[in-house]
């Protein structure tokens, strides 16, 4: 039952921050919006590493997450720019279609 709550909560919120950093995005330039949110993830995440009592990840986990961050950043910042200068009602049904790549790939 945990993780079915988990499941709903993290859809929700994930949801929430692309409805909000679209809409904010149209008011802010869109690397002001990319930095508060990242650093606000960060904050939360900081708290569940703490939380989890163990030493910090390999160097080569470590750096492949910072790639894949990178990368995560520079994607998200197309979706916000897309959402900030074009209709959000065809914006986003494009960008999520970029989650069938995993599932082709996972297949």
């Amino acid at each position: 039952m945990v993780a079915i709550a988990l499941g709903v909560a993290s859809s929700v919120l994930w949801g929430l921050a692309d409805y909000l950093g679209g809409l904010k995005s149209r008011a802010y330039p869109v690397p002001v919006v990319l930095a508060l949110m990242y650093f606000a993830s960060l904050l939360v995440m900081l708290v569940f590493v703490a939380a989890r009592g163990s030493g910090l990840p390999a160097g080569e986990h470590v750096a492949a997450s910072l790639a894949a961050g990178l990368v995560g950043i520079a994607g998200l910042a197309s979706f916000y720019r897309g959402l900030a200068i074009g209709t959000m009602s065809i914006v986003a049904p494009i960008a999520a279609t970029g989650v069938a790549l995993p599932v082709l790939v996972g297949l």
